[in-house]
């Protein structure tokens, strides 16, 4: 019995360091000012030092999602950022199913960005050819990458998140060469000084980008 026990722990270890390993990205040396740009022309900015993202398209990895709010509130609780530093970017080409799909789902974020073509997917060299499953990154003010992680086999924390919030080490560019970034497409925002989760749909503010 024992060593069935100990076989299952090393098998869940496995699992979670797969997850964790399986996916990557880096930057490409010439998309820095497209990630800036992507943010900045929906006027939000870093606030406050940092920048954290969560990036998903809606039912991809139903599990890895329920880990997005339990990992917010660890950055919030935390006291490592606030929700104006916050930003969640949904990859969907119908902008109101994806604000229904947030609102049914209680996703209790103060900035969306619609994002209806993986624009923001292919800023980064990525190992896989598209969004499959959650991802966080965090920048700082020139939007440098600091972090990236997969929400597939992350072992959410305290201490994950103050390793996070602590980590201000680069993530280097990769040395291919961007050959095919897609042509920026319309994409929505949703920026609510005032934004409730439960009163998503009364009190929204969408803006289309320029």
């Amino acid at each position: 019995m024992k060593k069935v026990i100990i076989i299952l722990f090393l098998a869940i270890i496995s699992i979670n360091s797969y997850g964790e390993g399986l996916y990557e990205a880096s930057p490409f040396a010439y998309t820095k000012d497209s990630v800036s740009s992507f943010f900045t022309k929906k006027r939000l900015t870093v606030a406050n030092k940092y920048l954290y993202v969560i990036y998903f398209a809606p039912s991809d990895c139903p599990r890895c999602e329920g880990l997005i709010t339990p990992f917010v509130n660890f950055l919030i609780n935390g006291k490592h950022c606030t929700m104006d530093d916050i930003v969640m970017i949904v990859d969907y080409a119908n902008a109101d199913v994806a604000k229904k799909y947030i609102t049914d789902n209680n996703f209790n974020v103060k900035n969306v960005i619609i994002d209806n073509s993986e624009r923001f997917f292919n800023y980064f060299y990525n190992n896989t050819n598209h969004l499959q499953v959650p991802y966080f990154y965090k920048f700082n003010e020139d939007f440098d990458l600091l972090r990236f992680n997969a929400f597939l086999g992350i072992e959410l924390s305290q201490k994950l998140a103050k390793e996070i919030a602590e980590d201000s080490t680069i993530v280097p560019v990769t040395d291919l060469v961007l050959s095919d970034v897609k042509q920026e497409e319309d994409s929505s925002v949703i920026n609510d000084q005032a934004y409730d989760a439960l009163s998503f749909v009364k009190d929204i503010v969408l803006e289309q980008s320029e």
